[in-house]
């Protein structure tokens, strides 16, 4: 059996917090990939968001504000996740500890996820408002 070998010198080691942060061109470059990764679904809740307007211009109910307060809710979400790739590069480069870093990026992440149930929420209210059948209805001919 050998011993413990010590760590070798080709794998890279942060000296200091200054050296783990990035410059402004690679957080940029992080955010781009991030925009790029959440396109389809920002496109789709904008699609929706536009069918939305326009029930609610033909006079739409109750069901249709909701499920246009409930698509803009999600369209914010999207935008308020694209920083999150960008966030403990900036954390760590104003000074932070990267365990005070972790735990602004999850408080940061909660505020985003407890929007995103707010418009599930919506958006569910909205589809139950649009097709729920009253039981008095049900029992008519």
């Amino acid at each position: 059996m050998g011993s413990i070998q010590p760590m070798p010198d080709c794998v890279p080691v942060f000296r200091s917090l200054q050296e783990a942060s990035m410059d402004t061109g690679e957080v940029f470059q992080l955010l781009g990939g991030q925009l790029v990764m959440t396109l389809p679904s920002l496109v789709g809740w904008v699609a929706a968001m536009v069918v939305a307007v326009v029930l609610k211009r033909r006079d739409g109910g109750r069901a249709t504000l909701f499920l246009l307060i409930g698509t803009t809710i999600m369209v914010v979400v999207i935008l308020l996740r694209v920083p999150v790739a960008g966030l403990p590069a900036l954390f760590i480069g104003q000074g932070l500890a990267a365990i005070d870093a972790a735990a602004r990026l999850s408080v940061y992440l909660m505020v985003v996820e407890s929007l995103k149930l707010g418009g599930i929420v919506c958006l569910v209210y909205a589809f139950w408002l649009q097709f729920h059948v009253s039981e008095t209805l049900r029992r008519s001919p």
